[in-house]
């Protein structure tokens, strides 16, 4: 299965499916805006078209590292970060399992796991979209519409008025989760319970 998502509940879902990483948007942020470009020029991005850059991260001190999809599309890895200063974060590499990490060449790292996985996304990609605070609602609408004939979409939301407009939208399933609500591995299990067969389409 190919799964993208725009954070971590991708990655929970790969664990939990025991399942070979077939997609490198994993333990990864997507903003809407790259979500929904990506979501729509899909077949014709080159995802062997990438530039390594380091954003300030929004919920620590450190920089993370971050990648540019053929000039269309902004991933980030808010995990890893690429440290050359000791005395800011000490030197690890990439534990499998670990939350945070640094390291100096974390830009190598990235890149090839990154290519590693993208050359394994051939089958038909299963979208994840867990809905944010900072979402536009207007935003949010032009996500489903464009799911109305795209490719699947699994949409995690607390708008219970955007379920009841698109329920019967073929192409998309809903999974309601509380305001404020952030437990990835929980709604990993929901959607393995419930939609894995929707994922796992042809």
């Amino acid at each position: 299965m190919v799964v993208i998502a725009n954070d971590c509940v991708g990655g929970e879902l790969y664990r939990l499916c025991d399942e070979e990483f077939k997609s490198p948007f994993m333990w990864t942020v997507l903003p809407i805006k790259d979500f929904i470009e990506l979501y729509k020029n899909y077949d014709n991005i080159n995802f062997k078209n990438i530039t390594y850059n380091q954003t300030p991260n929004y919920y620590f001190s450190w920089y993370m590292s971050s990648l540019n999809i053929d000039n269309k599309v902004n991933v980030y890895f808010p995990h890893h970060a690429k440290i050359e200063n000791k005395k800011v974060f000490s030197k690890f590499e990439p534990v499998k399992g670990q939350s945070m990490c640094g390291w100096d060449r974390m830009d190598e790292y990235i890149i090839e796991h990154y290519n590693r996985r993208v050359d394994r996304m051939v089958e038909k990609p299963c979208f994840i979209y867990s809905q944010e605070n900072r979402n536009s609602e207007e935003e949010l609408v032009e996500l489903l519409e464009l799911a109305n004939n795209g490719y699947h979409l699994i949409f995690i939301t607390s708008n219970k008025d955007l379920i009841s407009k698109y329920k019967k939208c073929d192409n998309i399933r809903f999974l309601y989760k509380e305001k404020n609500e952030i437990v990835q591995k929980i709604q990993a299990e929901a959607i393995k319970n419930n939609f894995i067969d929707f994922v796992n389409y042809k």
